[in-house]
């Protein structure tokens, strides 16, 4: 009797091509990037925060408005504006009219006065509150784009927000951590400049170095850290372990895939800022020769799309490269991701009832007589 051998035997049925091939792991990342429910609530909070800060659309552009240079600052008393005006900046889309209005603070022990930026609310606050914003939005997108890319789960735009809430506190340290070396770097700076400490000089300059160093390295690997956060629901220090490991042991790995991801941001953005020129033109079409905060405001908000879609574009391939090097490091599946969330074990299978034979029964009385006959009871 002849044996029976499989004639297909040896053919390759299907193709792992993101295990072949890893950068094609951009294609779905592109389609990521259009995730529009991000793109508008990134347009709107981007609207919101410049509204906030004296800026505003316009139909034609506004004269720049400078500033007397010749105002004697030394009479001038705190919140006395010593200069007012407005401006333009020229976007992709249209011309962005900005106000703002620049004070003095007396300062009565340095003789000096120093410049700040007013608008209709605090400076310092609004950006703070801008900074946290958009630090939960990343946060957010980041955990909606790696459940999308590792996955075949989703994650919605509540449930995103209510993990990147939850987590928000493990994000800032490698956020802070950049911005602390930073205030060591302007310190180390000034110490410089103590002459009695010139003898120190060479220390002062190895120190120096080294901590620019470590500034440089964990600003690129700080949006990686968050990634691991998103990815990993683990804490900050184990977070920022990752992003600087995965960045010192694959830096050319991390230089191509963030040259493949502009150029595929750059394709992306002309796309998106079509749609939105054609949308800017609807809308002005409609509201022509409005003067209205709520139009300006929305005509913003437009205006802000393409701007918003960066934004989302880079969240998403920062959060496609950590996929890509955690792989290339550590030989993390690509499909590992932290989904079970929640503290509660996971709920278990109900116990199969049996007859007395052993076989599988839906009776569950006949099941307890079984077990009762068979304890002897």
């Amino acid at each position: 009797m002849n044996k029976l051998t499989d004639i297909d035997e040896g053919v390759i049925r299907r193709v792992d091509w993101q295990s072949l091939v890893p950068p094609t792991l951009f294609f779905r990342a592109f389609s990521a990037t259009f995730k529009f429910s991000f793109i508008a609530l990134g347009a709107l909070l981007i609207a919101l925060f410049a509204t906030t800060l004296g800026v505003r659309s316009c139909f034609i552009e506004p004269q720049l408005a400078g500033c007397d240079s010749s105002c004697d600052r030394s009479l001038l008393v705190v919140g006395e504006p010593f200069c007012a005006g407005e401006g333009v900046v020229v976007s992709a889309l249209a011309p962005i009219k900005y106000s703002f209005r620049v004070s003095a603070l007396q300062d009565m022990h340095a003789q000096f006065c120093a410049e700040r930026l007013e608008s209709c609310v605090c400076f310092l606050p609004t950006l703070i509150v801008g900074l946290a914003l958009a630090g939960l939005f990343a946060l957010a997108l980041s955990r909606a784009t790696l459940v999308r890319l590792l996955t075949t789960s989703r994650s919605s735009l509540f449930a995103s927000f209510t993990f990147a809430i939850r987590r928000l506190p493990s994000a800032l340290l490698p956020c802070a951590i950049p911005c602390l070396l930073l205030s060591a770097l302007i310190a180390l700076g000034m110490v410089g400049r103590i002459g009695v400490l010139h003898f120190a000089a060479p220390v002062v300059v190895a120190l120096s170095f080294i901590t620019l160093f470590l500034c440089v390295v964990t600003s690129f690997s700080a949006p990686l850290a968050v990634s691991a956060i998103a990815a990993e629901n683990c804490d900050g220090f184990d977070a920022t372990s990752r992003g600087i490991s995965y960045l010192t042991q694959r830096p050319l790995f991390w230089i191509f895939y963030m040259v493949a991801a502009a150029i595929l941001t750059v394709i992306g953005f002309v796309i998106f800022e079509a749609f939105a020129q054609l949308a800017l033109v609807f809308f002005d079409n409609v509201y022509y020769g409005a003067t209205s905060r709520w139009i300006d405001f929305w005509r913003l908000t437009v205006i802000a799309t393409p701007d918003s879609y960066l934004a989302v574009a880079l969240v998403v391939y920062t959060n496609a490269v950590y996929a890509l090097l955690r792989r290339s490091v550590d030989g993390t599946p690509y499909d590992s991701c932290a989904l079970n969330l929640g503290k509660g074990e996971s709920k278990k299978l109900r116990r199969i009832l049996q007859d007395g034979k052993g076989a599988p029964t839906f009776d569950s009385e006949n099941a307890r007589r079984e077990e009762e006959k068979s304890r002897g009871i």
